[in-house]
């Protein structure tokens, strides 16, 4: 008596709701990623603003540290349009259209794929101007307990490797006003050293030299003074490039160490996801590309649209400020 009159078929039963679900899971994972940047970039501001000072141990700023701000904005513009094109690939599978999803994610792989270009020639150019991590001569005010422990340690390593640019640089010259070398201006000093004096890298020279020859180059010291004619040089506007040998910057290798973790973890972070954005893009380049794909592609474009969010805050943090 108390069975229904009709039996309901399973056909009519409610389907599991495995796109909220999955939402759901992505919306966590989500703010886990929250969580991770958050802090990194909490920390990277507490060090850099911790360290500020007007004294010469503050932070390198942008123009220093070789960043290019047009570099950093076409980078933006590249990932905005990626997800603009992720958005429409979205729709347009939402619409039953898998053909024009599949050429919105290609364009959208594109956009990504050339943003991590952009970043390996940015890396080029760090790795050419010798910004890395342990490759930085440190700038501390003169004097202090800092500078003294870099001179005992850290430094050394970093004075050993700059000696032989500047021999390259200054080291005939120096050898020719001190009457160590024999040749043509040997026999006229006057007009060499004041040829020096026209030349910042080789009046920087022939300066350390002979520091170093009286024993009083020191890291500390000799890294202020790298800094400090790299400033001059900058300051004129001219065309004059940097000297030639292992930069010194005020914390430097804290900046290479931040720089490099942040916008490492964010290219991995990019790269995952164009591996995630490659698999509907490749079902639908074979023509398998379904509606019931759906759930995945909003999920992955949600994952997209945060590691964009990630570049937007980073951008003005590294090239800006």
């Amino acid at each position: 008596m108390n069975a229904p009159a009709h039996p309901v078929s399973e056909d009519c039963m409610p389907a599991p709701a495995s796109l909220a679900t999955g939402q759901m899971g992505m919306w966590l994972f989500l703010a886990t990623e929250v969580m991770f940047f958050a802090a990194l970039l909490a920390t990277y501001l507490i060090l850099r603003f911790s360290v500020a000072g007007p004294d010469g141990s503050g932070w390198p700023n942008p123009a220093q540290a070789h960043m290019n701000p047009w570099i950093g904005l076409a980078n933006t513009a590249l990932l905005l349009i990626s997800s603009v094109m992720v958005s429409l690939a979205v729709q347009a599978l939402a619409l039953g259209d898998a053909s024009r999803a599949t050429r919105f994610l290609w364009v959208a792989i594109a956009l990504g794929t050339a943003f991590l270009w952009v970043k390996s020639y940015e890396y080029y150019g760090k790795f050419k101007h010798n910004l890395l991590p342990g490759k930085v001569g440190e700038v501390f005010p003169q004097g202090s307990s800092i500078a003294r422990r870099y001179d005992e340690g850290p430094g050394l390593a970093w004075l050993e490797a700059v000696k032989p640019q500047l021999e390259a640089m200054g080291g005939r010259e120096y050898r020719l006003i001190t009457g160590k070398e024999k040749g043509e201006a040997a026999s006229q000093p006057a007009q060499v050293a004041e040829a020096v004096q026209a030349d910042p890298s080789k009046r920087l020279a022939v300066e350390i030299l002979e520091a170093f020859d009286k024993g009083m180059a020191t890291p500390s010291m000799v890294a202020r003074k790298v800094y400090e004619t790299n400033e001059a040089i900058r300051s004129e506007g001219s065309a004059r490039k940097e000297l030639e040998t292992f930069p010194a910057l005020p914390h430097g290798n804290l900046w290479a160490s931040c720089y490099y973790v942040i916008t490492g973890l964010h290219a991995t972070h990019l790269l995952a996801g164009l591996i995630a954005l490659g698999v509907p893009a490749l079902a639908g380049l074979f023509g398998r590309l379904r509606s019931s794909g759906l759930g995945y592609l909003s999920n992955t474009a949600l994952y997209w649209h945060f590691v964009d969010l990630v570049w937007i805050i980073v951008f003005p943090l590294l090239y800006l400020v």
